[in-house]
């Protein structure tokens, strides 16, 4: 099972110029923040929020603690992402500064190829189970 995600910038980078960036995604169930982290495709350090539906109400849950700890969230999430150190040399996904590729542009190609063909494979699967 895959959980789908949409993850909006948040904060000082969306103000910017960057905008309102939409990210979608798709991670392998249990989502987790490290999962999340892994897949996102922008440098630096993030803080996550997902929306989740609260007695009557809509919130925006903070995602801290365990970062293996999974987030019950059915098979999509709705997220928010704010830069909280954009240089941040510990950050380990597709375009940290120490990523395989030479470059933070060909990091996110790479990030990109990777998602879809991984989003091809479970299509694939569902057509089969379908069958």
């Amino acid at each position: 099972m895959v959980v789908r995600c949409e993850i909006t910038l948040h904060g000082a980078h969306a103000a910017r110029g960057a905008g309102a960036v939409v990210t979608r995604c798709a991670i392998d169930a249990p989502l987790t923040v490290n999962r999340l982290r892994a897949v996102y495709p922008f440098a630096g350090r993030f803080h996550f929020r997902l929306r989740r539906k609260l007695d009557d109400a809509w919130v925006w849950w903070d995602l801290s603690g365990d970062p293996d700890a999974p987030v019950d969230c059915g098979g999509s999430a709705t997220l928010r992402a704010l830069c909280v150190d954009a240089a941040d040399r510990r950050w380990d996904g597709p375009c940290a500064p120490d990523a395989a590729a030479d470059t933070p542009m060909e990091a996110a190609r790479d990030a990109f190829g990777a998602a879809r063909d991984r989003a091809r494979e479970l299509a694939d699967e569902v057509r089969a189970s379908e069958a």
